[in-house]
């Protein structure tokens, strides 16, 4: 014997419960995804911010380090217009040389800097400073050109050189010399090593524990969360090895 499901059976009950679960489900599927894309703005907010800090630290470093250097150069230019007026010249083309290799990292992006605008703003520092060295100061870079346009925050670079001339170059007695070296290296989830190697006086236990270095660790794990790290040694043979790793890819942050 066969049933005839008529307009009260099962089979239209189902019709009559699909729009209603339909009709259900789509607010549910709407606030599910505002509440998702909610969450991912608020993330985004929050990579900004932690951006626009670490800007503020390398704008605050900067205001630190720039007035102290500027002001010593200064001076030294002025002793020097008395005494040497072709070496005064050459410090002149120098110091303008690194202004305009720093003033555009300032305004603009800080998160577009490249190795290379970072080698060019270490070497006018370099030819300063061997100006006012009086020679006891040789430098050369040494950088693939491929590795050239990584990622690379401002002034950490700088802040390893300028370490490099202040406890290296400067308490040691005679002629110094600094390198700036790069390569690809594939340990630890790094890519990318720079290193700034001196022959000078060595580590003592003020080194490593300055603003400047302490300021860098921070840029590194805010940009670069662990895949970053900043390293100092002293070789058997003396002087300073600062090595920065870096990922090839640029930051974390947005």
């Amino acid at each position: 014997m066969h049933r005839l499901i008529g307009p009260g059976g099962p089979a239209f009950g189902l019709f009559l419960w699909l729009p209603l679960v339909v009709a259900c489900a789509w607010p549910v599927a709407v606030l599910w995804e505002r509440r998702v894309e909610g969450r991912h703005q608020r993330e985004i907010a929050v990579l900004q911010r932690h951006r626009q800090e670490t800007n503020l630290k390398l704008l605050v470093l900067q205001a630190q380090i720039e007035p102290h250097f500027l002001f010593n150069t200064l001076a030294s230019l002025r002793a020097l217009l008395r005494e040497d007026a072709t070496r005064a010249e050459a410090m002149v083309d120098a110091l303008v040389r690194h202004l305009r290799a720093v003033l555009p990292v300032v305004r603009t992006d800080l998160a577009a800097s490249t190795l290379s605008d970072q080698l060019a703003i270490c070497a006018s520092y370099l030819e300063i400073m061997a100006n006012r060295l009086e020679g006891r100061l040789a430098y050369g870079i040494d950088v693939p050109q491929p590795l050239l346009q990584t990622p690379i925050r401002p002034l950490m670079l700088l802040t390893l050189v300028e370490n490099a001339v202040k406890h290296g170059i400067e308490p040691k007695i005679g002629a110094g010399r600094i390198r700036i070296e790069a390569e690809r290296i594939d340990t630890a989830g790094f890519a990318v090593a720079v290193r700034v190697i001196d022959n000078g006086v060595g580590l003592s236990r003020s080194v490593g524990h300055g603003l400047g270095l302490r300021n860098v660790r921070e840029q590194l794990a805010l940009c670069y969360g662990n895949r970053a790290a900043l390293s100092l040694v002293s070789p058997p043979e003396g002087g300073t090895i600062a090595c920065l790793q870096i990922p090839l890819d640029g930051f974390d942050l947005i």
